[in-house]
């Protein structure tokens, strides 16, 4: 997804409740992330954001017989469609345990 000789980043950032403008706290984010990783604003070619509420799962009861059916019916629809990563596996971890699953 990302173009040859190009890396990516995904900022995520979680609020209690949605914002309107988030300007502010892009630049405030963007600003940090460059000191961080030595580099320069010049070398940003795209910035983008994107507000989702409830991005994460959220805990149910349940939860596993829902989120069995959900794979069975888009397994049935296409298998072509995977769903990865701790949101797409529904894996309800905190930080340090999805840190601990990758070593």
């Amino acid at each position: 997804m990302t173009p040859k000789n190009k890396t990516s980043a995904c900022l995520e950032i979680t609020f209690d409740k949605k914002i309107n403008n988030p300007s502010d706290l892009i630049k405030k984010s963007l600003s940090q992330f460059l000191l961080l990783y030595n580099l320069k604003k010049s070398e940003i070619k795209y910035l983008g954001s994107n507000c989702s509420e409830e991005a994460y799962p959220l805990l149910f009861f349940d939860y596993k017989k829902d989120i069995s059916r959900l794979k069975e019916a888009l397994k049935m629809k296409s298998s072509r469609i995977s769903l990865i990563g701790r949101t797409g596996q529904y894996f309800p971890y905190d930080i340090v345990e999805t840190l601990n699953s990758t070593l």
